[in-house]
């Protein structure tokens, strides 16, 4: 009777310590976004994306991020190919064609976004974009949290033309996020426990089971 009952306090402590050092569930929080229209003197035109402060999710995986751009009625006079990448110097949400920028249009950090292309003739109600990479850099810290830059996919084509623009420089954005906590209740890992979990959920995610 002692032996089982023994057992069964050990087993009630261990869950008690699972249930204190688990992640909690994934949360899928809306951001809303400030957008900014920069043209250049040929009424080319490229659009940021200011994001509020990623600061309370530092503890956090960001499984997934999403740019939703809701476009107002309208039609696009031709096939548009368009971006979205993070932003690469801070620009504190004012801006023009030619500053703060190294280059003219806005410093991009490449390869961090989505792209998409939208076909000739009515706009779409939304057009969602994949900036999984952008968010999660600036979450972890390899990337500053300078928002996203929406351009053409076209390296001869700088910006959007002005009947593109009509459709495009209207739309509003959100951010749709998936993430998962990688710390919990009394958890006090640390920082190395806590990159080391970042690790483990990176991997898993490239190499799920």
């Amino acid at each position: 009777m002692k032996t089982a009952r023994t057992h069964s306090i050990a087993l009630l402590a261990l869950a008690a310590i699972l249930g204190a050092v688990a992640p909690s569930r994934a949360s899928e929080p809306t951001l809303s976004l400030s957008r900014t229209v920069i043209t250049d003197s040929y009424g080319r035109s490229r659009i940021l994306f200011e994001i509020p402060s990623l600061q309370e999710y530092r503890e956090e995986w960001v499984s997934s991020a999403t740019l939703i751009l809701d476009l107002p009625p309208g039609s696009f006079p031709g096939e548009v190919e368009l971006l979205v990448d993070a932003v690469a110097t801070p620009w504190g949400g004012s801006a023009t064609w030619s500053s703060p920028w190294t280059h003219p249009g806005g410093d991009v950090e490449g390869q961090t976004g989505d792209g998409t292309t939208l076909a000739a003739g009515p706009s779409p109600s939304q057009v969602r974009l994949d900036v999984t990479t952008a968010l999660r850099g600036m979450v972890e810290g390899d990337l500053g949290e300078y928002g996203l830059i929406v351009y053409p996919s076209d390296p001869a084509k700088p910006g959007f033309t002005a009947a593109e623009s009509q459709v495009l420089a209207s739309a509003s954005g959100t951010l749709a996020l998936r993430v998962r906590s990688l710390t919990a209740r009394g958890y006090h890992g640390g920082a190395k426990a806590l990159l080391d979990r970042k690790r483990s959920a990176r991997l898993l995610e490239d190499h799920p089971q």
